[in-house]
């Protein structure tokens, strides 16, 4: 087994991310790992075609990329603050994408993510960011079901 050096968690701020931080940090701590916190912003460019009325897309994506950096922000000053080690970062696209492009470009060592456990027509319809990033990752990903 390689020695985990980086380790990324990526999130989407709902209780489930919050759910899983117990294991992120007893396997940062026993690794002495450093932490990559990642959270992906949907890309809102395809609402430029609907012609909305007083909708600039440009500003819509700036107001999001400032809301999403605050409450990153807000989520690893709770629960990483006494880490050594803490690489926060805002990412705009398609989430499964975005964590594999990270992990490639960081050198990371292991995920852990949460899984919503969505199954049947919701999973059909939603997808499942996490089934994607377990079968493209190029490395080990932990996936914790938070209940």
């Amino acid at each position: 087994m390689q020695n985990i050096k980086r380790v990324l968690f990526p999130v989407d701020l709902t209780e489930p991310s919050e759910m899983v931080v117990p294991y992120v940090m007893k396997v940062v701590q026993t690794f002495e790992a450093e932490l990559h916190v990642l959270f992906v912003l949907s890309d809102l460019d395809h609402l430029a075609g609907f012609q909305v009325p007083y909708v600039d897309i440009v500003q819509l994506h700036r107001v999001a990329q400032e809301g999403a950096d605050q409450k990153l922000k807000e989520f690893c000053t709770k629960h990483f603050s006494g880490l050594g080690s803490l690489t926060v970062t805002t990412r705009v696209g398609d989430a499964s994408r975005q964590i594999i492009k990270y992990i490639q470009e960081n050198s990371i060592d292991l995920v852990i993510m949460a899984t919503h456990g969505r199954t049947g027509v919701s999973k059909l319809f939603f997808g499942s960011v996490a089934d994607r990033v377990v079968r493209e990752s190029p490395i080990p990903v932990m996936t914790v079901r938070p209940d």
